[in-house]
Order: structure tokens, then sequence, then C-alpha cells
């Protein structure tokens, strides 16, 4: 069952404003709907991009087209969650579309305070929201969005600590940065992937910047 936790308007790149829904819940159709979708999108543009780049390697191209997240099956993951209440699905709905999705995990144990924080497990925006060799994106901004909207459902709903932390996949660490999560570095635990986290000062301020 999908619940509206939020609603707005989004800009996309054509200058147009579009109303958008973000919804908590796991709904396996919807799910389905998005796996045939984004894959669908991913060969179009993937196949365009190996044209495009004759001599290249397809390995070389997922990477520096920040596509290492492409293989993830939204399917098998709905039915490994769907009867956990540890772990809780949000999407962000637009021009008739999921346009992004991310499942959380809670409570994780934070290496920043003694605590509990929530975890971001897996965020991903559509492949049309992304810039895929010389396509554009359709929307920009949404991964943030969504994290914020996922924050203050924390914190008004489940009357949760401020502060999350993940696991980055390499084409996403420069953003996490950016936003000001402090990288421990690779976890030999998680494939040496950097793990981040943001405290809880600096996570209301991003929640509500």
């Amino acid at each position: 069952m999908l619940n509206t936790i939020t609603s707005g308007s989004i800009t996309g790149t054509d200058g147009v404003s579009y109303p958008y829904t973000v919804k908590e819940g796991l709904n396996i159709l919807e799910t389905m709907k998005v796996q045939l979708e984004w894959t669908a999108e991913f060969i179009n543009r993937f196949t365009q991009l190996v044209s495009d780049n004759p001599g290249v390697s397809q390995n070389d191209l997922i990477v520096s087209n920040n596509l290492q997240d492409s293989h993830w099956n939204w399917v098998i993951k709905a039915h490994d969650f769907i009867n956990r209440q540890d772990y809780i699905w949000f999407s962000l709905h637009a021009n008739s579309a999921i346009q992004a999705m991310v499942i959380v995990y809670h409570p994780e144990k934070s290496r920043l305070e003694d605590r509990d924080v929530y975890y971001i497990d897996y965020l991903a925006v559509a492949p049309w929201n992304r810039v895929i060799g010389s396509s554009d994106k359709e929307f920009k901004g949404l991964g943030t969005l969504l994290l914020k909207e996922v924050g203050k459902y924390f914190d008004v709903s489940l009357k949760y600590p401020y502060g999350f932390s993940l696991h980055s996949l390499p084409q996403a660490a420069t953003y996490y940065q950016g936003i000001g999560m402090v990288d421990f570095g690779p976890d030999p635990k998680k494939d040496n992937l950097h793990y981040f986290e943001m405290d809880s000062v600096d996570s209301k301020g991003f929640v509500y910047a």
C-alpha cells in the first residue's frame, strides 16, 4: 500500500512545472512497472552510448556514465523486504511515472554519536533523470528532494533522531561529500564502498534547508 506523505511541484528541464507526490510504502505491481520502465530506458540509452563510443569497453562506459546501479533489481528487493518492518520504501511520482526511489533501513548505530540513525540502503533516480552520454535530464535534484522528504518523515511521523548514514557507490561519493556527510573511508564489510554519515546538527540543517 502506498501512502502519500507530501506533495508539491517541480520544474522540468523543459521549463514546465509538474506536480509531484512522495509516497511511503511498497506495492509489488508498481515495483514491477518501475523495473520494466527503468530497465528499458537503461537499455535504450546504453545502446546509444555503446554506438557513440566504438572501441571503449562497456564496463568503462558504465563507470564513466554513473551507471553502477543499473543492475539493481527492484522486484527482488521488494520480495525480500515486503514483510520487513525495519525497511521503509519511498517513491517520488511525477509526470505519470516514478522518478526516484529510496529504501531506508532502521535503526542503525551511529558512528558519530551515541545513538541510532536511519540508513539509506538504496537510492536511485530514473535513467531519464541522468546525463548518460549526450542525453539530458528530464528533472534535476530529485535525489536531494527525496532525501529531504525522507528526513522530514522520520522526524515528524516517526519522531526519529536526526542523522543518517549510507554506503556510497563510487559515482555518488562526491555528492555526499558535498552535502556535508563525513566520509569514513572504504568498508571491507561492504565491498569497500565508502561509509558516510551526517550528524544530528548537519542533518537537521540539510533536511530543512
